[in-house]
């Protein structure tokens, strides 16, 4: 069986069109005034996602958190509680890591559109908003 040859249909362009805005960053959304509900990140590609607070169960009033650390203690994942100082308090573990020795806890605080996190252990870390 032969298939069937390919058949031009039109000269290839230079530049996209106008109408292309895959990748487009202005079209993310912009960061909330307060909160913490949404993606962050820094440069290096740690990102600190915050999801909305369980609305049942165990977890009722907290938010699901989760940041991967390339290059560090990889994915963690945690819980988070947002206090009406607009601080959230979080605490992660490794998904790898049994071991409650390895828990990290940091406070969060907002400074514009970024996320300052001051970690218990020692060390800060600014995350831009990322979208949510």
């Amino acid at each position: 069986m032969q298939s069937a040859s390919p058949v031009e249909t039109e000269d290839p362009v230079d530049e996209p069109s106008a109408d292309n805005t895959w990748g487009d960053e202005t079209s993310r959304s912009a960061a909330p005034a307060t909160g913490f509900v949404g993606q962050w990140q820094d440069s290096g590609g740690k990102t600190l996602t915050i999801g909305e607070k369980y609305a049942s169960g165990d977890y009722k009033g907290k938010n699901s958190v989760n940041l991967i650390d390339p290059g560090g203690d990889g994915i963690l994942l945690g819980l988070g509680l947002e206090h009406d100082n607009g601080t959230m308090r979080i605490a992660l573990k490794p998904i790898s890591s049994k071991k409650a020795s390895d828990l990290r806890a940091a406070t969060l605080t907002r400074s514009g559109d970024d996320v300052k996190v001051d970690w218990d252990k020692g060390g800060t870390d600014t995350l831009a908003w990322n979208g949510d």
